[in-house]
């Protein structure tokens, strides 16, 4: 008797949608994960020089990746 009670308040609880402010900071979480992944990104990359070799290197690899298809 004491699960059937317990599974009708579990029930009760997830019918009800997803509280504004727990939305709310999930949506603030995610926008600033996504901001500091583009900084870090940015900033990572910031200091490299492209030199001749490299849209040569990126050729081959990108033309590899399309042959293992």
């Amino acid at each position: 008797m004491a699960a059937a009670s317990a599974s009708t308040v579990l029930e009760a609880k997830l019918s009800h949608g997803p509280s504004r402010i727990g939305t709310l900071i999930f949506g603030v979480v995610l926008v600033a994960g996504l901001i500091f992944i583009g900084q870090s990104i940015a900033r990572d990359l910031a200091n490299i020089e492209l030199g001749s070799a490299w849209p040569s290197h990126l050729f081959q690899i990108r033309t590899l990746q399309c042959a293992n298809l």
